[in-house]
């Protein structure tokens, strides 16, 4: 059965760029989900390297307030 001029309904022409597109917007949104996951982990390493900064100043102030 030819179904090349259909326009509508489930077998239209544009199907497969339909189902292209579909597929390669899920493949977007997952890598949108991986880069902002990373993006929390990098926000988390940031916290932490601010702390160790944050002690180190306070180290560093002691020290030299007994010099």
């Amino acid at each position: 059965m030819l179904l090349c001029g259909v326009v509508f309904g489930e077998n239209h022409v544009f199907k497969w760029a339909d189902d292209a597109i579909l597929e390669e917007l899920e493949l977007i949104a997952e890598k949108q989900s991986a880069l902002e996951k990373d993006l929390m982990e990098i926000k988390e390493h940031l916290l932490e390297i601010k702390k160790d900064i944050m002690e180190i100043v306070e180290v560093v102030s002691a020290l030299t307030t007994k010099i």
